[in-house]
């Protein structure tokens, strides 16, 4: 997974931004691999820090944006002219995490967060339509660099 987050500190408390990640997820069940869903997401969002900006600064967040999605088939599904055309679909984000301070401009980043992402899925040369709903709970640890006026 790659993720880069676009920051706009409106003040102490709250942030506006843009997060913009990329994520690769192969697809299978038991004894089959169907192939691999990679995901574009670019989700605004907005964060909250209930005691301002100090040297360790808990915040939540919260997004709602689209997941830009496309499958690649595994042989397993091209050998029965079988492909999958993921459409775009709504992506929804919460998390928390903790800045801690190392300097003026610089804080070391933690952070949890859920996203979903739902929508329609279509399958051709098997069945009808699919319904895609697919959850992930992500992991960041990073640097984050404000610009300060």
């Amino acid at each position: 997974m790659v993720n880069l987050m676009l920051i706009d500190v409106n003040n102490p408390f709250t942030s506006k931004g843009l997060e913009i990640e990329i994520e690769t997820h192969t697809i299978k069940s038991p004894g089959a691999k169907w192939g691999d869903l990679t995901t574009l997401s670019l989700i605004p969002f907005v964060e909250y820090r209930p005691g301002g900006i100090k040297p360790m600064t808990p915040y939540l967040s919260m997004g709602l944006g689209l997941n830009f999605n496309r499958f690649k088939e595994s042989s397993l599904l091209r050998d029965n002219s079988m492909t999958v055309e993921p459409v775009t679909t709504l992506a929804v984000k919460i998390g928390g995490g903790v800045d801690y301070l190392i300097a003026p401009d610089l804080v070391l980043n933690a952070e949890i967060g859920w996203k979903q992402s739902s929508g329609r899925m279509i399958i051709q040369g098997g069945t009808e339509d699919a319904d895609l709903k697919a959850k992930a709970i992500t992991v960041l640890l990073g640097i984050r660099r404000y610009f300060w006026e």
